[in-house]
């Protein structure tokens, strides 16, 4: 993905919709209250060059505990449109 771990705490706890958000250096999880989970885990962080131009990536992991196919499909989908950065 061309974000920085920064961006996806950002994005979690947005679309978190209030549920408890936690993070660490490697890895962010959002506790829904019925007991579901999305834990997101970094798994490589880079920073791709072009001139002088510097663009951020991560290898991310998710895992989801307690979600109905239809649940992680609608979530991923959410979770990529808000991660589209603007262009032109």
């Amino acid at each position: 993905m061309g974000l920085n771990w920064a961006d996806v705490c950002r994005l979690l706890h947005y679309l978190a919709d209030g549920h408890r958000v936690s993070s660490s250096a490697r890895a962010a999880a959002i506790d829904w209250v019925d007991g579901r989970k999305l834990t997101v885990i970094i798994e490589a962080a880079y920073a791709r060059r072009l001139a002088s131009l510097t663009l951020h990536a991560s290898d991310l992991a998710f895992e989801f505990s307690g979600f109905a196919a239809e649940e992680c499909e609608l979530f991923m989908a959410r979770f990529d449109r808000a991660s589209q950065k603007g262009g032109g």
